[in-house]
């Protein structure tokens, strides 16, 4: 009796250490075990979304194509300088709304050089802590930011980094 009770009680620590692999973990047990009894109990990764995040990777289609979004030449990209900093889009979200980087710079990171309606603006260098540098020509900057906050309600935008910083 005593052997029966330790293979239920191996047992038990098994069907327990089920629940906790992941979605792949589990379809691939099943696929390399086509006859066990087993049934997918985890997740997919990423189904559980919050409705920001589905806001964020869902951007307001209508306001993406009245705003005429696009990327443009990266030989644009210098002539302008820092207009603001913008915190809250994630990589992904600009991602969404303009597509791939235009290029890449050791200092800045992935940038974008985009066309938002007839103004053209450089996104750069927010990766590592989420804080954007937003460039473009100062005579338009409020042009910019407006369509910045447009296109990412509820980003934080300012022209000081030390704001966002903290």
């Amino acid at each position: 009796m005593k052997h029966l009770a330790v293979i239920q009680s191996e047992f038990i620590k098994e069907a327990r250490k089920w629940d906790d692999l992941s979605y792949e973990d589990q379809k691939g047990y099943l696929k390399r075990h086509p006859k066990s009894k087993r049934k997918i109990t985890a997740k997919p990764e990423g189904s559980v979304k919050s409705n920001r995040q589905i806001r964020h990777e869902q951007p307001n289609q209508k306001i993406v194509h009245d705003l005429n979004v696009g990327k443009v030449s990266p030989s644009n990209e210098w002539g302008t300088s820092l207009v603001s900093y913008i915190k809250g889009p994630t990589k992904k979200d600009i991602v969404n709304i303009f597509g791939n980087p235009n290029s890449k710079d050791e200092k800045y990171g992935d940038i974008w050089v985009v066309r938002i309606g007839q103004i053209t603006a450089t996104i750069y260098g927010g990766e590592d802590n989420g804080i954007w540098h937003i460039g473009g020509f100062p005579r338009i900057k409020d042009n910019i930011k407006s369509n910045f906050k447009k296109l990412f309600p509820e980003a934080i935008m300012s022209e000081s980094y030390f704001d966002l910083a903290n």
